[in-house]
């Protein structure tokens, strides 16, 4: 178990979400797809996914930045 914490607020409706299950985090770009298919199997299977993806987590989606002119 861990401390973790987060409190969300969206139209006046406050959610607090405390003794998660499970933690997953990653420090390296090749390990977000994985870290996000890993949340995505705990949602799929019923649970809530809480959390954030840090702005320097999208270099990962780098390929699939298409920009046409």
């Amino acid at each position: 178990m861990s401390s973790a914490k987060i409190v969300l607020d969206f139209n006046g409706q406050t959610r607090y979400f405390t003794n998660p299950l499970k933690v997953i985090s990653c420090n390296k770009l090749s390990q977000v797809q994985g870290v996000l298919a890993q949340a995505e199997n705990y949602q799929k299977k019923g649970y809530w996914v809480v959390g954030f993806i840090s702005y320097e987590a999208g270099y990962a989606f780098e390929k699939y930045n298409n920009v046409k002119k």
